[in-house]
């Protein structure tokens, strides 16, 4: 999808990381907060790998929809709802728009940003394949959102839950297996079965772009 049919307002943005391209929405993901945590959702088993060394390893990061509906915001709403058994609040206004290109991260400003379903990040990829059609750069969306309450997931693998004043400590690190990120006091794995101790939980997606943002120190969060 064309990510400015769905964000018209920025199509007229002067920086460079937007002007004057071609940008294919391919995903829209949301990193759930509440007033005393962060949630991060685990992988389906058919997404797991292994990698060099057979150690096994599953992706954790935001809640996540395709980019199926001109309003993603309201898609991540309502699989929120379905799968997580939570409500979201009203994602706050960005106070300017992150965009991470490779090694860039620029923070875009303006009145033109403050619009409702407003991402706090996009993440722009290189395209997978040629072709006549070929978009300059595939996009993915970011929403930081608070909860009404704590997550009570029906639908998914498994949540993280993180403690928020030990968010620091938790993004600094690479990747976590699951025996030692149980064993922080910080942190809580909820999985519909057990996992391997073993198992490596590496960031994907929004969990990683929040660790490049952290790392920037541009990371904000809302009440």
């Amino acid at each position: 999808m064309d990510f400015f049919e769905v964000f018209p307002q920025l199509r007229y943005e002067p920086d460079a990381a937007l002007q004057g391209r071609t940008l294919r929405l391919i995903a829209a993901a949301a990193l759930p907060y509440d007033g005393e945590a962060f949630y991060f959702e685990l992988r389906e088993e058919r997404y797991w790998v292994k990698g060099p060394q057979g150690e096994l390893r599953i992706g954790m990061g935001g809640a996540q929809v395709n980019a199926e509906s001109r309003e993603p915001l309201r898609a991540l709403r309502r699989y929120l709802r379905s799968a997580w058994n939570v409500e979201a609040r009203a994602a706050s206004s960005p106070a300017g728009l992150l965009v991470l290109e490779g090694e860039r991260c620029v923070k875009l400003s303006g009145p033109w940003l403050m619009f409702p379903a407003a991402p706090h990040w996009v993440i722009l990829t290189p395209p997978q394949l040629g072709g006549s059609e070929m978009p300059d750069a595939l996009a993915q969306i970011v929403y930081l959102l608070p909860l009404r309450q704590s997550p009570q997931p029906v639908n998914v693998m498994g949540l993280v839950r993180v403690a928020r004043e030990a968010l620091p400590a938790f993004l600094e690190v690479g990747s976590w297996t699951v025996e030692t990120l149980q064993a922080a006091p910080w942190a809580e794995i909820r999985s519909r079965r057990p996992l391997p101790a073993a198992a490596e939980l590496q960031p994907v997606l929004a969990l990683r772009a929040m660790q490049r943002v952290w790392r920037e120190g541009l990371l904000e969060i809302g009440p």
